[in-house]
């Protein structure tokens, strides 16, 4: 599951007056969220904002007229700007996979280091 500790879903509608939206922000301790600019969304029609609590930032919402969500278009460039996450393998050594069978036991090799034993042994 993802980890959306830093994101708020915030239903609009679910407000009846600025002041309760600035009483739940500040009951909150979200100071970085400023109240008038999202509530005033109410009157473009969103129903639901999705905002980065940390900096305040909206990456989405839905419209009234849609169950859709609607991602910011910087949100997407940013996740299409994402660098992958690269891996490096270890060296594999005939040392190093018998430390690991002497430390977890034979089944906690992996594929690879089985097949490296087999080709040294074959």
């Amino acid at each position: 599951m993802t980890n959306f500790n830093n994101i708020l879903a915030i239903h609009l509608k679910r407000f009846k007056s600025i002041e309760d939206f600035k009483n739940l922000l500040e009951d909150n301790n979200i100071t970085t969220i400023v109240p008038e600019k999202i509530f005033g969304m109410i009157e473009l029609g969103w129903k639901k904002v999705f905002i980065d609590k940390t900096s305040g930032y909206v990456i989405g919402y839905t419209h009234e007229s849609s169950k859709e969500i609607t991602l910011d278009v910087t949100f997407i460039e940013e996740l299409n700007n994402m660098k992958s996450i690269t891996f490096s393998q270890k060296e594999l050594t005939v040392d190093s996979i018998l430390e690991k069978i002497k430390d977890h036991g034979i089944a906690s090799l992996n594929t690879r280091e089985k097949a490296y034993l087999d080709a040294q042994y074959s």
